[in-house]
């Protein structure tokens, strides 16, 4: 899994996205990837992100396992579609940072159609990391093998039957949650 420079444009196999007249964009900043980037073409394939400008034959490829967060932006001057990652830039300027920033400007009536796209293709290649964890955590998570619903409390008239433990849990917790109609718990200290 990594980000990889290119100087010419790869063939690009299973597309099933492609955006013309688009820009990118990093933060931290790339020496490639600033707001003078040239515009290019950006490619979904089933199994990566291609973005490549003939103007300034610069390109890259993403792995889908890089994108942390993806989301259409539309609050800014120029909507776009921003990105985290979780792998630098190979000519990143700023190495010290986790986390970096990718916005992808195009048309913006293409933005929802780029962002369902791209959420099908990162659904498709979960981060092995990540199911490594999940398998770790199956071992602490309790199997209910049958669900008996007469074990548990459905009615105000049941309550009677909790036992002294659990009936100080449930005074604890209704003096934690407040009445909706409390509206100055929301007030900011003065």
């Amino acid at each position: 899994m990594a980000i990889t420079i290119l100087d010419s444009l790869i063939e690009v196999e299973d597309v099933c996205f492609t955006a013309k007249d688009v820009s990118v964009e990093c933060d931290p900043n790339s020496k490639y990837l600033t707001k003078e980037t040239a515009s290019g073409t950006m490619y979904l394939s089933e199994h990566q992100v291609v973005f490549h400008s003939q103007t300034t034959t610069f390109g890259f490829t993403l792995d889908y396992q890089n994108i942390i967060i993806h989301a259409v932006s539309k609050e800014d001057s120029r909507p776009h579609l921003y990105c985290q990652l979780n792998e630098q830039f190979p000519d990143n300027i700023n190495l010290e940072d986790d986390i970096v920033e990718l916005r992808i400007y195009m048309d913006e009536n293409q933005l929802d159609e780029m962002f369902g796209k791209m959420c099908e293709c990162v659904a498709s290649h979960p981060d092995p990391a990540s199911e490594d964890e999940l398998g770790e955590m199956a071992d602490d998570i309790q199997v209910i093998d049958s669900f008996d619903s007469s074990q548990f409390i459905t009615s105000s008239e049941q309550l009677d039957q909790l036992t002294p433990r659990g009936q100080e849990v449930l005074k604890h917790l209704e003096s934690v949650i407040t009445d909706n109609d409390d509206k100055e718990r929301f007030n900011d200290a003065e």
